[in-house]
């Protein structure tokens, strides 16, 4: 089913925009960038202009800086399996078994909570 996001754009839960809406997005980013004498544009006003949601803004902006260009579909799918999210590529087995006994203290805490 259809929805509308705040900005009045119309999305379908659980399925991406396409590539053309990444590479509007992308281009509306570095235009803003532009114009800002490269300062980071507000995506606010980039996802109102843009009839996108601010999540998806921020996920272009963050391939746009990691990877220095929107990422082609495939190019995603074969990326899932990498390790995500607060500590993914730093935790050692030590960090780990921690984590585990304060979440079994006090389950209702969230990962990123446990961050210094």
């Amino acid at each position: 089913a259809q929805k509308k996001n705040k900005n009045g754009g119309i999305y379908c839960q659980g399925k991406a925009y396409g590539f053309e809406k990444k590479l509007q997005v992308a281009s509306a980013y570095f235009e803003a960038l532009r114009i800002n004498n490269d300062s980071r544009p507000n995506i606010k006003s980039l996802s109102e202009s843009l009839v996108a949601s601010r999540k998806f803004d921020r996920k272009i902006e963050a391939e746009l800086i990691t990877q220095g260009r929107v990422l082609l579909p495939n190019e995603i799918h074969t990326n899932r399996d990498c390790p995500r999210g607060p500590g993914a590529n730093t935790m050692d087995h030590f960090d780990k078994f921690v984590l585990l006994r304060l979440y079994l203290e006090e389950p209702s805490r969230s990962l990123s909570s446990y961050k210094q």
